[in-house]
């Protein structure tokens, strides 16, 4: 599988108002292509939620309030600044390795979803930690950590079309909205995300290593790929065959030489879509996807299903703390100080399938590590 420069946390910002309410009916809400009359039903998350009164399901109302920098329930302005160009929102993309995404289109397996809403709200919480809000005035120019935001949860199913036929693409999208509250100045303000975005590849760890424990967790075996990982027994070959999208895109970076360009690959993203089409029911497309499969690959789908019905998956084990150790000790070898987060990414990505966030900063403490802070981010030394 290529992977060139592909991410599986994506964080894009919406123009403004009238983008974010278009994005909103024609995207999330509207996200499985061959579920023709049926919605996606967003779901409400995060502590500055809460503070709202927002539970439960997202309404259109409620949702362009927000964008509108508006109170979803009483009206009132929420951050200050009401330009027509304000940003609305951040949409955090989250995707499943594509033979999550392929096990869950075979077996429809709800335990999948689950696992996959579970590790993208570990991810998300992590991710409100940190939020942060601009401090500007009488003489400063900082930010402050709020700890809180509101994001919108819609759980999708598919890929964009190829020729018409969607293939199956499991990914969450965490609209964020711009305001956050700050407890210090006891008002809403813009949320500042800039480190989060700078840090996103620690953020997709986290989510990955989540789903890869959970995964695993339902009898499944699981295999590292670079920076990702998939189900053991799939092989590539068969995940290749349900990857038409990427393949387009990476075609098309590759002829005009930007297939290292993260950015250049998410334009071209959106250049190459085509239009939704809404003529194949579920079962139809289902057996699109089935009919794709070699027998032989059917006996192999068959075959990990049954291993991990009946525990017999290979399982993943991994020494948190010796992972630390290496890891810590190869950055600190020609550096005197270090990213405390690109450590724990590469702990996260080594230990997929046994480790999550709270082991990995566990075992960091354990080595004693020195911090400070420069740039808004964290960095380590050891004595």
């Amino acid at each position: 599988m290529h992977y060139t420069g592909y991410r599986m946390l994506v964080i894009l910002k919406s123009r403004n108002a009238e983008a974010a309410r278009n994005y909103f009916d024609q995207s999330l809400r509207m996200g499985d292509y061959y579920r023709e009359g049926e919605q996606v039903v967003g779901r409400w998350h995060g502590q500055a939620a809460a503070r709202l009164g927002l539970t439960g399901d997202v309404t259109r109302k409620t949702f362009c309030a927000l964008i509108d920098n508006r109170h979803p329930i009483t009206g009132e302005q929420l951050t200050p600044r009401m330009k027509a160009d304000r940003i609305p929102g951040f949409d955090f993309t989250w995707t499943a390795p594509k033979s999550i995404s392929v096990l869950y289109a075979m077996t429809g397996d709800e335990r999948i979803t689950a696992a996959m809403r579970a590790s993208v709200s570990d991810a998300m919480a992590e991710v409100e930690r940190e939020m942060k809000t601009r401090v500007r005035g009488r003489g400063r120019d900082e930010d402050r950590v709020t700890g809180n935001c509101v994001w919108a949860e819609f759980l999708h199913h598919t890929a964009r079309p190829i020729d018409g036929i969607s293939d199956p693409h499991l990914h969450i999208h965490s609209y964020v909205f711009n305001q956050t509250y700050c407890g210090v100045e006891k008002r809403w303000k813009a949320a500042q995300i800039g480190d989060l975005k700078g840090e996103a590849l620690y953020f997709e760890a986290v989510f990955h290593a989540a789903l890869a424990k959970r995964v695993a967790g339902l009898g499944y075996g699981i295999e590292h790929h670079g920076r990702f990982f998939e189900v053991a027994g799939l092989g590539l070959a068969m995940l290749d065959r349900f990857s038409r999208r990427r393949d387009v895109v990476e075609q098309a970076a590759v002829a005009e030489g930007s297939e290292h360009n993260p950015e250049a690959m998410r334009q071209l993203s959106r250049l190459t879509r085509e239009r939704k089409v809404e003529e194949l029911t579920v079962d139809q497309l289902h057996d699109i996807w089935k009919a794709r499969l070699l027998p032989r690959e059917r006996a192999q789908l068959d075959k990990v299903v049954s291993l991990a019905r009946h525990g017999l998956s290979p399982i993943t084990k991994a020494d948190a703390r010796w992972l630390m150790g290496v890891e810590l000790g190869d950055a600190l070898r020609h550096e005197s100080a270090v990213s405390e987060k690109s450590v724990l990414t590469r702990v996260l990505r080594r230990g997929f399938g046994a480790l999550v966030s709270g082991d990995a900063r566990a075992a960091m403490e354990l080595q004693g590590v020195l911090r400070g802070e420069v740039g808004g981010r964290k960095w380590i030394t050891t004595v």
